[in-house]
C-alpha cells in the first residue's frame, strides 16, 4: 500500500522537477544571449565611434600638407576627447606621431601583423591584443589605411588599452557574472 501510494507521487514530483529544472536552464541560456548580444552591441558602437574618429582625422588638412607637427596638436586634442591614443605610421612601420609621447620623440618602427591586409584592401582592420612598442600594456588598434593620389601614404591608428573594453560593457553585464571577449587567437 505505501509502495502504490509513495512511488507515484515520487514519479510525478521527479517529472516537476525535471521540467523545472528544463525551464530555469532554457531561461539562463536566453539571459545569456540578451547578455551577449547587448555586450556585442556595446562594444560594437564604441568601436564604430573609433573608426569614425579615424575617418575624421584621415581628411585632416595638416596631414594632407604633411605638417605633421600640427597633425600631432590635432591628434592630441582629439585624444583627449575619445580616451585613447594616435598613431601615423609609414606603410613599412616607422612611427611618424604618436599621442603617447610628445611631440619630437624618437619613435620605433613598429609594423603590425595587420598592416599588409589593410594597404591591400584599402579598408580599415581591428587588430588582435597585442603589447604595445611604447606603452608595454596590452592594446587593440584599429588601422585605417590613408591614401593619397591613389597610393597608401600613411597608416593611421587609434590604440586603446584592453581595459577600455571592460568600462564599455560593464554597464550591461550583470553582477556577478563573468563574460570574456577574445581576438582572432
Amino acid at each position: 500500500l505505501v509502495a502504490v501510494l509513495v512511488v507515484p507521487g515520487s514519479a510525478f514530483t521527479g517529472l516537476l522537477l525535471t521540467r523545472y529544472a528544463e525551464s530555469e536552464r532554457a531561461r539562463y541560456e536566453l539571459e545569456a544571449r540578451d547578455v551577449a548580444r547587448a555586450v556585442a552591441s556595446v562594444v560594437d558602437r564604441d568601436l564604430t565611434g573609433l573608426l569614425t574618429t579615424l575617418q575624421t582625422l584621415a581628411t585632416s588638412t595638416n596631414l594632407a600638407a604633411d605638417d605633421l607637427e600640427g597633425f600631432y596638436k590635432q591628434a592630441a586634442a582629439v585624444k583627449a576627447f575619445i580616451g585613447a591614443d594616435i598613431g601615423l605610421r609609414l606603410p613599412n612601420g616607422q612611427q611618424l606621431v604618436n599621442t603617447r609621447v610628445p611631440w619630437g620623440t624618437s619613435l620605433p618602427a613598429t609594423p603590425m601583423g595587420l598592416d599588409a591586409q589593410a594597404i591591400a584592401s584599402r579598408m580599415p582592420v581591428i587588430s588582435d591584443v597585442f603589447t604595445g612598442a611604447i606603452a608595454n600594456r596590452p592594446l587593440f588598434a584599429i588601422i585605417l589605411p590613408v591614401a593619397v593620389e591613389g597610393d597608401v601614404k600613411y597608416l593611421l591608428h587609434i590604440s586603446a588599452e584592453t581595459d577600455r573594453v571592460l568600462k564599455v560593457m560593464q554597464p550591461v553585464v550583470p553582477k556577478d557574472w563573468l563574460i570574456g571577449i577574445g581576438d582572432r587567437n
